[in-house]
């Protein structure tokens, strides 16, 4: 089957537009991304509350949290670590770790980064999904 010259023509034009519109698409959505990036510092309280009250998702899904707290509790999870922080209520913050952090212990205070778009509810609290603990 021979294709006439116009056709040709045609289809070169509209993969010409289709390529045009994924590369406008592409860096609009990079700029969103970028434009909307934010770090935002929470105590294990505020992200517990705010998973409690159902705005954590609203207030910190687009930001890299930065946790500081005192550790209640840290139990081994396969090579990682669970990590539980201490909290007034009844909800809780846990943060999951890669790693054992053979230097931390229930009682020191530390400072954890993760993504609150990875969070998951729990029944009664947040995990925070591989954070990861500067300077360890």
């Amino acid at each position: 089957m021979r294709l006439s010259r116009g056709r040709v023509l045609i289809a070169t034009g509209v993969l010409i537009v289709l390529a045009g519109a994924v590369g406008i698409a592409a860096f609009l959505g990079d700029h969103y991304a970028l434009s909307n990036l934010t770090v935002e510092q929470a105590t294990p309280d505020e992200l517990a509350a705010a998973m409690q009250n159902d705005h954590f998702y609203s207030d910190y899904n687009e930001a890299t949290l930065v946790v500081r707290g005192v550790v209640a509790s840290i139990a081994g999870d396969g090579p990682g670590a669970v990590l539980q922080f201490q909290t007034q209520g009844v909800y809780q913050t846990r943060c999951q770790l890669d790693h054992y952090p053979s230097t931390v212990h229930p009682g020191d205070t530390i400072t954890v980064v993760a993504e609150g778009a990875t969070a998951e509810r729990l029944p009664t609290g947040v995990l925070l999904k591989g954070c990861s603990l500067p300077g360890h």
